[in-house]
């Protein structure tokens, strides 16, 4: 909870405005509205991917990348339960259990497993 609330206090001054003990409340005790979630975030990627077939991408890229998000999906709802997951919880762990889960279930070789975790990388940008 201290180094909490002193990252906080770091952050608001680093920005140079002047903030109330009251705006650390606020930040300490609350959690972000606009917090980006996973599977959303992917799923606007795809959606741009979608609108640039026959421009930049294949509609092979296209399949590929909702096959990663079906694959993803699957993984979220076995190993956490939740419809959606932060971006933020997002990191090396999460990626390898990732791995992990598509090598188990069958998602196919080592360099499609590579494939679709490099997708999901990169989606996640």
């Amino acid at each position: 909870m201290r180094h909490k609330l002193f990252t906080i206090h770091g952050k608001l001054v680093a920005k140079g405005k002047s903030y109330t003990a009251q705006d650390i409340v606020d930040r300490l005790f609350t959690t972000e509205k606009n917090e980006r979630m996973l599977i959303v975030l992917f799923q606007e990627h795809n959606e741009g991917i979608r609108e640039l077939v026959g421009r930049e991408y294949s509609i092979g890229r296209y399949y590929q990348h909702n096959r990663t998000l079906k694959h993803l999906r699957k993984f979220k709802q076995k190993e956490f339960d939740e419809d959606d997951f932060p971006i933020k919880k997002v990191d090396l762990q999460f990626i390898q259990r990732f791995e992990h889960h598509l090598l188990v279930f069958r998602a196919g070789g080592r360099n499609t497993v590579s494939k679709y975790v490099t997708i999901s990388k990169r989606s996640c940008e």
